[in-house]
């Protein structure tokens, strides 16, 4: 359950190219948040591959962490970027996403050596929280899309 809740979460936020008036803005701002959805989805991968169904609690928090600084890494990626002005506001909302699924994922991190119990309902919580988060990153970058093609 802790792998397919975390695989959930392996979003494909890239961006297409785009149209619109300033192409060369929309498309170096496409190519910067790309360059950073690459960077983490290829250390979410492999980190990922890491929680199993047998691995140990000790294991599955240090993987967290190691998964929550990979989510730190690609927020304050994506905090730098220049955002062109048409697509802030969608910019905003991918990175707030992203923020927030790393809080979820600090918090899992020490409940997964308590009590079964606390295990078992931080494993719930974080696949709700992975499936709330996928939901929302694919709606930003779908808006994303839409407005750099206008």
């Amino acid at each position: 359950m802790r792998r397919a809740a975390l695989a959930l979460l392996l979003l494909t936020f890239l961006l297409a190219g785009c149209g619109g008036d300033d192409v060369q803005e929309s498309n170096a701002y496409v190519d910067n948040v790309n360059l950073a959805q690459s960077r983490f989805a290829s250390s979410f991968e492999r980190l990922a591959r890491d929680i199993t169904s047998s691995s140990p609690p000790a294991e599955d928090r240090k993987t967290l962490r190691s998964i929550n600084a990979t989510l730190a890494t690609t927020v304050a990626d994506l905090r730098k970027i220049k955002a062109p002005e048409k697509v802030r506001a969608q910019h905003d909302q991918l990175v707030e996403a992203l923020a927030e699924y790393e809080e979820a994922v600090g918090a899992a991190q020490g409940k997964l050596g308590g009590s079964a119990e606390q295990a078992t309902a931080a494993e719930a919580r974080l696949a709700a929280d992975t499936a709330r988060t996928s939901t929302r990153v694919t709606a930003a970058i779908t808006a994303i899309n839409q407005k750099l093609q206008e």
